[in-house]
This record gives C-alpha cells, structure tokens and sequence, in this order.
C-alpha cells in the first residue's frame, strides 16, 4: 500500500526513474540523471532538442522555472485533455535532462509533488 498524499518512489532496478505517486497511484514517471531508459523512439535523457523535435513535432515551448534560456520545458499538445502525455525538460546544454510521462497537473510539477 502506498498511502495517500503524494510522494516519490524509486527502484534499485532501474536507476534514476522516479515514480510519482498521487492519492496512491501513479501519476507520473520520470526518467532522470543516471537513467539509461529510452523512448520506444530511442530518446531519453541526453538526447538534444533537435532530435526530440525531429521525433515529436508541436510541443508548447515552455521557459523553465529555475534556468535560463536555451533552458525549457517541451510539453505535447495533448497534455492539456486529460490523458498521458510527454514532458521533456531541456537543459542549458540544450539537451535533454529529464523526460516525464504521465497525466496533467503530475506532469508539469517542477518541485515533486508541487
């Protein structure tokens, strides 16, 4: 059982993908630092913004809530319909730092469950 409220959890098995889990279900996963996951498209953390906007045309540019410019958030355009979406977080290297896949307001927390 994993309780109310909101928290992360974490898998030995797979390092640096963090679950978020949301009034006891999850509501987002996010591959992070150290993750070797990839997309069925092939991308993941460290992938540029060239190659996710070759792979996934139209998503809202966003600018990021604690870096600036070339930094950003690229969110799909269906995020906003209430179904699973992508959320890619682009560092200043302009490349990829964090991909999140998960469900509105999950997907665009910058803090954790916030």
């Amino acid at each position: 059982d994993v309780g109310d409220g909101c928290h992360a959890v974490r898998s030995a098995d797979f390092p640096g993908v963090l679950g978020l889990v949301e009034d006891g279900k999850v509501r987002r996963i996010t591959l992070g630092s150290g993750s070797d996951v990839k997309l069925a498209e092939g991308i993941g953390v460290g992938a540029s913004e060239a190659e996710i906007e070759k792979r996934f045309a139209g998503f809202r540019s966003e600018s990021h809530k604690y870096e600036a410019a070339p930094a950003k958030y690229l969110t799909a355009p269906n995020a906003d319909r209430g179904g699973a979406a992508l959320r890619f977080e682009i560092g200043g290297d302009g490349k990829a730092k964090a991909v999140h896949v998960g469900m509105m307001p999950q997907l665009a927390y910058v803090e954790g469950c916030g």
